[in-house]
């Protein structure tokens, strides 16, 4: 189900359990057939510290995902910058 829209400001939780790595981004484009949003990358985190994303955009699903369950508030949650 997607939730968001073009525009908004994402957090992308990337590991069960883990809180500490992640990615933040703004959604630049949404592919309905395939169940992604498009982002421009403004922060990366792993195990807490930032890093330089190899790329200047990402792509996650929003279509359901078995991890979604296990991550509290989400695995994709909006951020306010």
């Amino acid at each position: 189900m997607n939730e968001f829209e073009v525009g908004q400001t994402i957090k992308s939780l990337d590991f069960p359990g883990r809180t500490d790595c992640y990615i933040i981004g703004k959604i630049i484009g949404i592919d309905e057939s395939k169940g992604l949003y498009e982002c421009e990358v403004i922060e990366a985190i792993s195990e807490g510290e930032i890093y330089e994303f190899p790329q200047p955009r990402f792509y996650t699903p929003y279509t359901p995902h078995p991890f979604d369950d296990i991550f509290e508030g989400g695995r994709i949650q909006e951020v306010s910058l």
